[in-house]
């Protein structure tokens, strides 16, 4: 599956709530002394103050991710990470039809359990979508283009070529 622009298909106060949610939920792993609503507030500035250059014109950002910025990436990251702790995994996951799941950034790589129909694959591609970010995904198949491979099952045995 990849996601369809990544970066700029999410709201920006969504992106914000979201990842302050995520931080309060994983706040048990981070440092003791990681103050969330100064790290929100500061994400907030980066994201809503975002000044670009295009030629030889500034422009503010107002809206999506702030591009360009080395935060936007890891932004993205972690605001989809939250969607899939909340919603995707735990409908799909712990036994259910989705057995292998990792997602790298806005790429990701998905196993099915093959005796569900393709029905449900649909429903789950639109369990993928969150916020206004889409995901594009390939239908269950033997073979699958992921990052720069190409991976293949055949006679129960898994292989790969440079894609």
């Amino acid at each position: 599956m990849d996601a369809v622009s990544m970066c700029t298909n999410m709201c920006t106060q969504h992106i914000i709530s979201t990842v302050n949610r995520w931080l309060h939920r994983h706040s048990h792993a981070l440092p003791s002394d990681l103050h969330i609503e100064l790290i929100t507030e500061a994400i907030s500035i980066v994201m809503t103050q975002n000044v670009f250059q295009f030629d030889h014109t500034y422009w503010i950002q107002t809206c999506e991710a702030a591009m360009g910025t080395s935060a936007s990436c890891v932004l993205a990251t972690i605001y989809y990470s939250y969607h899939e702790e909340t919603t995707l995994l735990p409908t799909y996951g712990n036994g259910g039809t989705l057995l292998f799941y990792k997602r790298f950034i806005d790429d990701g790589f998905i196993t099915w359990k093959p005796t569900v129909p393709y029905a449900s694959f649909d429903r789950f591609k639109s369990y993928l979508c969150f916020g206004k970010r889409t995901w594009t995904a390939a239908s269950p198949s033997h073979s699958v283009d992921f990052l720069d491979l190409t991976l293949s099952i055949s006679n129960s045995s898994i292989s790969s070529k440079t894609y």
